[in-house]
């Protein structure tokens, strides 16, 4: 599936999965009928149910094109879905299973990073998202970019390679996410800091 090829966890995976029976469900009696939950149409839905789900989660900035390429469709019908999931669900999904600190551990874990590393990229993370520093990046991607962060002020001679094959994202990408935080360090830290004198 998918999934493992994209390594999602696997409580996002099962709220996408218990949302799309949900509004297969509802629509089996609509216009739509069985042939819609076949084949591409059956991807799209995932698709999209999907988008909805992790979208809904902390605000999480998942693009359209991210779930095109995981699910392997094109625009145009995932654009055809999104229109009947909001016309059919109204966004009643129960999306609240899960969150970024769940791959914020999962892949801090994978990559052998003690807990205060672990702890200081999620709160970058957070920050990054409640900055929009990253608004088009998806979670992978931030939190990628993160641990290079990281990886780099503290000298943790993490390979690249190793943070890439973790993550599932590109060196490249990973590069240009590292430079745009390494550019905002300031500000992120600087709210890290406020959000620590909150608690």
């Amino acid at each position: 599936m998918y999934a493992n090829n994209s390594r999602l966890p696997n409580n996002l995976i099962n709220s996408t999965l218990l949302c799309y029976k949900k509004f297969k469900e509802q629509n089996l009696n609509e216009e739509m009928n069985k042939k819609s939950f076949r084949k591409k149409n059956k991807d799209a839905i995932l698709a999209v149910c999907f988008y909805y789900v992790a979208k809904s989660c902390n605000n999480l900035h998942i693009t359209s094109d991210y779930v095109c390429k995981i699910f392997d469709i094109n625009n145009k019908i995932f654009s055809k879905y999104c229109k009947i999931y909001n016309e059919f669900m109204n966004n009643n999904c129960d999306n609240k299973i899960f969150e970024i600190s769940n791959l914020v551990e999962r892949y801090t874990v994978e990559l052998n990073l003690c807990f205060v590393s672990q702890k200081l990229c999620k709160n970058i993370v957070d920050s990054c998202i409640e900055l929009n520093i990253l608004i088009n990046t998806c979670p992978q991607g931030i939190i990628a970019g993160a641990i290079h962060f990281i990886n780099m002020e503290m000298n943790l001679k993490i390979e690249k390679k190793e943070i890439s094959e973790a993550c599932s994202i590109g060196e490249n990408t990973i590069t240009r996410i590292y430079k745009k935080i390494n550019l905002n360090k300031n500000k992120i830290f600087t709210l890290v800091k406020k959000n620590k004198e909150k608690i």
